[in-house]
């Protein structure tokens, strides 16, 4: 019986370190759900590592120990590098979402920097000011965008290296900025990605809360960026034979009983 306990407790842990359903699997790059680590769940191996002093913490659906709280004082994420990502590798297509909640950081705090030194050689996200209730977001080809602090915010940004296409950003659903793409045949990008902070030299340290932050090899549509943005990640069972069946669950957790 203590075993059979062990197992069931088990195997709905290890069920919840998955890719929701709802999470669009063509050109997935990697996809971090933020379970107490910096792991990538999509099962490509790039997993990162959480530095600083940081919190594990509840997620905007109230799931404890599912997102991270970034203190603003150098605590960050590091993804390392990840070679699909690059902007001259593979598809020149790239698509970025992440969840956040922005709480005080450093002037100009990074959600996302990726290299150091300016056209062709970075790319990155950042607010600018020093407000804890609105401030205007950066983001590297594509524009400016209004974002509130304190509260959560989904962000999308979809970029097309190639050239003769559009880049945009998408703000809770809603596209709010976009911008010609460039070809660029000379990226210079070097280093790791970095979510809350500059790494050369390390400031613009981020405060808040990030979550749910996925990148992929291709353009994401208007309509998958609403699925993204309005279908909340709520584990249970999704067997409408079983006992337990959970009509909110949007991601089966294997706790059906049957």
């Amino acid at each position: 019986m203590r075993n059979l306990l062990a197992l069931l407790l088990f195997v709905p842990s290890l069920c919840l370190a998955q890719v929701p359903d709802y999470v669009p699997l063509e050109g997935l790059v990697a996809w971090y759900p933020f379970n107490g680590n910096a792991n990538d769940e999509s099962g490509n191996g790039n997993d990162g590592d959480l530095i600083g002093n940081l919190d594990v913490t509840e997620d905007r659906n109230g799931v404890s120990n599912a997102a991270i709280n970034l203190s603003g004082d150098g605590a960050y994420v590091n993804l390392n590098w990840i070679e699909d990502l690059h902007p001259a590798s593979g598809e020149l297509k790239k698509s970025i979402s992440i969840w956040f909640s922005m709480n005080g950081g450093y002037y100009n705090p990074r959600l996302f920097q990726w290299g150091c030194g300016g056209s062709n050689q970075d790319l990155y996200i950042y607010t600018f000011g020093t407000s804890d209730e609105q401030r205007e977001m950066i983001i590297d080809g594509v524009g400016v965008v209004t974002v509130l602090g304190q509260t959560w915010n989904h962000l999308v940004v979809t970029w097309d290296f190639a050239g003769g296409g559009l880049n945009r950003a998408y703000l809770n659903g809603v596209q709010l900025a976009e911008a010609e793409s460039v070809l660029t045949e000379n990226w210079l990008i070097s280093g790791d990605i970095n979510i809350g902070r500059l790494p050369c030299p390390a400031y613009d340290s981020w405060g808040g809360l990030v979550d749910d932050i996925g990148f992929w090899e291709r353009i994401l549509t208007a309509e998958e960026v609403n699925s993204l943005f309005t279908t909340s990640f709520m584990p249970g069972c999704t067997d409408s034979t079983a006992c337990n069946f959970d009509s909110e669950a949007t991601s089966d957790n294997g706790s059906c009983i049957l």
